[in-house]
């Protein structure tokens, strides 16, 4: 019984990494999304984006994910990366 749990483990936390590490990769396409709206002197957050993002990654759910915690979890990652990109030094 408990070589199961440790392996159930093992892949939680292989999982937890990998989404960690797509965290990351995240967070830098929003620095760089954050300098190019600089850029183009845009603003940095855009109300409408953010709410047809969460349609559509409601909508790609597979159904293996209460909608629920999709929609919280971008939502918090969205507000991360807002906070994000109003950091940037101007350029």
């Amino acid at each position: 019984m408990q070589s199961k749990l440790d392996h159930l483990r093992a892949r939680i936390a292989y999982v937890s990494a990998t989404l960690t590490e797509l965290l990351g990769v995240r967070h830098a396409l929003s620095i760089d999304i954050g300098k190019e709206k600089q850029r183009l002197g845009i603003p940095i957050r855009d109300p409408e984006r953010e709410a047809i993002l969460i349609r559509h990654l409601v909508d790609w759910n597979t159904g293996r994910v209460p909608s629920e915690l999709v929609e919280a979890v971008f939502k918090v990652i969205m507000k991360h990366s807002v906070a994000t990109q109003k950091k940037l030094p101007p350029k």
